[in-house]
């Protein structure tokens, strides 16, 4: 007996056999077995189609034309995916802020490779100082008093043959020296630092009488200036007052229909 025949029961198909005792478990098992067989079968077959409706473009049509369901909308769904983003983020950064609290050590220097670097430096500025001497630049004392030492010996030396050209000097006797010889000798002589008191006269009277007659001058001045200014306001005053006043005066409009004489 096969599958088929034990699906659709088909009496003439089924031999006599003796009848057997029947086994409730077998049969459930034997029920699921056979059940996921036909779903393998299905789902294979189905597989395979779908397959071969994609390659050849059939399947578009369908889903162009499937209607939508109407579900929650979509947005709600990215609102959850921001959701589970922020929460992320914050993870994260809670994690970084952690990291960061933690001890760290540095790690231990590796003196053997440190020792060869300094021997080598070493052995290179002993070969470049047999060959090349340097002066010292930046503090620039090195130098500044090499050069002052040999300014000082030039001054020294130009010192030294003054004092041998003053002393191998002889002076030419012409006539135009002879005058110095006629002269008195020098005598010296104390003279007395006392000063003599003169009288005096002081004039503060006398600037005490130009000083009032300045200042009278100067109020008079004042004075008159003051009333310039005030002849000038006044007169300023009296023509705005007049333009005003003749603003006000009733002016009539002239006549229209009034004849000219030609």
């Amino acid at each position: 007996m096969n599958v088929l025949q034990w699906a659709m029961g088909h009496k003439g198909m089924i031999t006599k056999q003796p009848q057997k005792e029947w086994n409730k478990s077998k049969t459930i098992s034997g029920c699921d077995q056979l059940g996921r067989r036909i779903g393998t079968i299905m789902r294979e077959n189905n597989s395979n189609e779908m397959l071969l409706r994609q390659q050849a473009g059939l399947d578009r049509n369908r889903r162009t034309n499937r209607r939508r369901s109407n579900g929650e909308p979509s947005t709600y769904k990215f609102q959850q995916e921001y959701e589970r983003n922020r929460k992320k983020k914050l993870r994260q950064m809670a994690k970084a802020q952690r990291q960061l609290r933690e001890f760290h050590s540095h790690p231990v220097p590796n003196f053997r490779t440190l020792h060869k670097r300094w021997e080598n430096r070493n052995r290179v500025r002993q070969l470049v100082s047999m060959h090349k001497v340097t002066t010292a630049q930046t503090p620039l004392t090195l130098v500044k008093s090499m050069e002052a030492k040999k300014k000082r010996e030039l001054q020294m030396l130009r010192l030294e043959q003054q004092q041998l050209k003053q002393k191998r000097f002889r002076p030419k006797l012409c006539s135009t020296s002879f005058d110095t010889w006629r002269q008195k000798p020098f005598v010296p002589r104390i003279q007395s630092s006392f000063i003599k008191a003169e009288p005096f006269q002081l004039v503060s009277e006398e600037r005490g009488k130009l000083r009032k007659q300045y200042d009278e001058r100067a109020r008079h001045e004042q004075h008159l200036r003051w009333r310039k200014q005030a002849a000038e306001w006044a007169q300023r005053w009296h023509m705005e007052y007049l333009q005003l006043r003749s603003l006000t005066n009733f002016k009539a409009r002239p006549n229209p229909c009034k004849r000219i004489k030609a």
